[in-house]
């Protein structure tokens, strides 16, 4: 669902050579699965198959928010996002920070989320 998202999604705002660093035809799953540990993560499914997820470090770092591509724009993200920060609030962060690809940027502002550092190719975000 990654890989997916991003080639389909995220495609309208970066160039390819970008597009296939960041979602290479062959990942590491053991790798990628790892990267779960320790961390809070919530998935959002349609019947059995999952359709979003979100994780954040015990820092409060939002690493990563992904949505099927064929589920945009429906309020998962959303859903997925209030679900994190009310994690987040239970913990006692302060605040949540995250590195934003410019697709998501306008997302982000929604969620009240402000730019506090503008990066090369993604934006740092804390909400």
């Amino acid at each position: 669902m990654f890989r997916d998202c991003v080639h389909r999604v995220n495609v309208r705002d970066y160039a390819p050579e970008q597009i296939e660093a960041w979602a290479p035809p062959e990942m590491d799953s053991t790798m990628w699965a790892k990267r779960f540990e320790g961390r809070f993560a919530c998935v959002a499914c349609d019947g059995k198959m999952i359709v979003g997820f979100t994780d954040i470090t015990r820092d409060g770092h939002l690493d990563r928010l992904f949505v099927s591509a064929d589920h945009q724009r429906q309020g998962i993200a959303r859903g997925l996002i209030e679900r994190l920060t009310q994690h987040a609030e239970q913990q006692g962060f302060e605040f949540v920070t995250t590195e934003a690809s410019v697709t998501a940027k306008t997302f982000f502002e929604a969620m009240l989320f402000v730019v506090i550092k503008r990066k090369r190719s993604a934006e740092l975000f804390a909400g």
